[in-house]
């Protein structure tokens, strides 16, 4: 049994399966670090008709079943059930002990969101069992890749009405946030006000839009951040002059000691940016490396345009 684990969840018109062949390239160098993906689907499986934008725009739309993180109800009172609503959730959280979350789009819109829910039962009764703790000890660190928020006003980004069920709290959970320059499904301004509330965070932008980075540069730092998570990683973005090796915060030593930890705008965020032709051409899908990330951008493209949130 691995000594580590870490909690896999997909984005809108995908499932477990899925998500984990799209990060085998990751997942398979880190087996010897004795660390654990575990992949979870999310509870509401979507029908034809929810993917009627994708069936329109891709020639072969996928045969397996996909699925949705959350549906919100936009009749009043508001109200946004989720993957949080899911009782397979609880169970997975109550036999089980992760170090953290990876979520991907509406994956990590809910990463964020149960990590939050997990350091305040407080706010959140919905994850505390009948003691009212929490039935999870606050995670680690979450990783987030597209990510967007679900709690409080601000979730209204969008012009989406808000679940008053989900209140807006800081969160001291340290946060990897990685960001697509181009993406057209969560733009800078929406990923913006995502990272506004958390206090310990590194943010990495890569070229592209909205998938997971797989290019040779970025399996590699995964493979570095999941063997050591806050150990000082180089960022795989291209800069102009040398940068130093930086870390993920971490509140570890705070939880312990209840010291407080300054707040991070993460050293990874990317201020000069200088790409050779070889960037480049893989940006514009010249070269065959990216031939996949493109099929799987565009896919979630046109599932995120018609996701619910």
């Amino acid at each position: 049994m691995s000594s580590r684990k870490i909690l896999m969840l997909h984005g809108y018109g995908q499932n477990a399966y899925i998500m984990s062949r799209y990060m085998a390239s990751i997942t398979k160098d880190l087996a010897a670090d004795d660390v654990e993906f575990q992949y979870l689907d999310a509870p509401f499986s979507l029908v034809p008709a929810d993917l009627n934008a994708v069936h329109a725009s891709l020639p072969s739309p996928p045969k397996a079943l996909v699925f949705a993180m959350y549906r919100r109800q936009r009749l009043l009172p508001v109200t946004l059930r989720g993957l949080v609503h899911d009782p397979l959730l609880k169970k997975t959280l109550k036999e089980n002990r992760f170090e953290a979350i990876m979520g991907f789009s509406q994956g990590a819109a809910m990463a964020e969101l149960l990590a939050a829910m997990l350091e305040r039962p407080d706010l959140y009764p919905l994850i505390a069992d009948d003691n009212g703790a929490a039935v999870h000890p606050p995670m680690e660190y979450i990783v987030t890749v597209s990510g967007f928020l679900l709690r409080g006003p601000s979730a209204a980004w969008d012009g989406q009405p808000v679940s008053p069920a989900f209140p807006s709290s800081e969160l001291t959970t340290p946060v990897l946030h990685v960001l697509g320059n181009t993406d057209l499904v969560v733009p800078r301004e929406r990923a913006d006000i995502f990272m506004s509330l958390h206090k310990n965070k590194r943010v990495e932008e890569h070229i592209g839009g909205h998938f997971v980075p797989r290019q040779t540069k970025w399996r590699k730092f995964f493979v570095n951040f999941f063997s050591n998570p806050f150990a000082e990683i180089a960022s795989p973005v291209l800069v102009t002059k040398e940068r130093a090796p930086t870390r993920l915060p971490s509140i570890c030593e705070e939880r312990r000691s209840g010291a407080s930890t300054p707040d991070s705008d993460g050293p990874g965020t990317p201020t000069e940016q200088a790409f050779d032709m070889k960037e480049v051409d893989l940006h514009l899908g010249t070269s065959k490396l990216l031939a996949e990330e493109e099929e799987a951008r565009m896919w979630d493209i046109y599932t995120g345009l018609v996701y619910q949130g």
